[in-house]
Formats: structure tokens, sequence, C-alpha cells
């Protein structure tokens, strides 16, 4: 990812794709049919109106899912962070800091993960 500017774009853009709900037929979430076809999916699919799902939305999402893998608590800040994942009681335009108290961290530990996120998912889509 080029800059700052840019990944927040890709991000938003992501946030905006998870929270659009049914994005394949039958499922309530491109992740929910990940997982209930283990990772496979037929793009052939004869069936008009279907999703793309080889998009830089979709890659962002599988990158996330093997980072949560190993450290689940990362993917969290970074769905929090762009409103792919809201907290109850928590407006959606809380501060970082208001976040961070809200998942019961620090603010620097807030900010590590999502520096480790950013970091994980740029590298993994380039």
């Amino acid at each position: 990812m080029a800059n700052r500017h840019a990944t927040d774009e890709l991000f938003e853009a992501w946030a905006r794709w998870t929270q659009n709900g049914k994005l394949i037929a039958g499922y309530g979430s491109l992740m929910s049919k990940m997982i209930a076809c283990q990772g496979h999916f037929n793009f052939g699919s004869s069936k008009g109106g279907q999703p793309v799902i080889d998009s830089i939305e979709a890659r962002i999402e599988a990158a996330l899912m093997q980072l949560a893998a190993s450290d689940p608590h990362v993917v969290d800040v970074v769905r929090v962070e762009y409103g792919a994942r809201r907290l109850s009681g928590l407006s959606a335009m809380a501060t970082q800091a208001e976040k961070a108290t809200a998942l019961s961290i620090s603010l620097k530990t807030y900010k590590r993960r999502l520096k480790k996120g950013r970091d994980y998912v740029s590298k993994a889509i380039q």
C-alpha cells in the first residue's frame, strides 16, 4: 500500500464491504460462506447478480482471517477501528482512546495492534 491515506481508504472500503450483508446468496456474509465452504469458491456460477469476491476487499478479509489464527486481538482492533465491528454503546465517531477503553486495553496497546494489523495486511496484499 502506497501511503497511510491510501491504506485507510482501502480499509474503509473493506469495512463497508463486510457490513454490506448478504454478500453471497444464502449466506449472511462472505466470511460465513468461506467457513461453510472451507475456503473453496465457485467463480463460474451461472447465476446472475453474484458479487465479485476476487477483490481487494476480499484479499484484505482473507489476510485478516489468516492473522486471526495467530493474533485475534490484532484483528479485533482493526475491525473496530474501521467500523467492521461495532462496539455496543460506542459512537461510530468514537476516538481511538474511547475504542481502546471499550476493548479494555491501553491506547498504546490499541495503536500497536492497529499498526501490526495494517502492516500485516499491507504485506499480504502486495
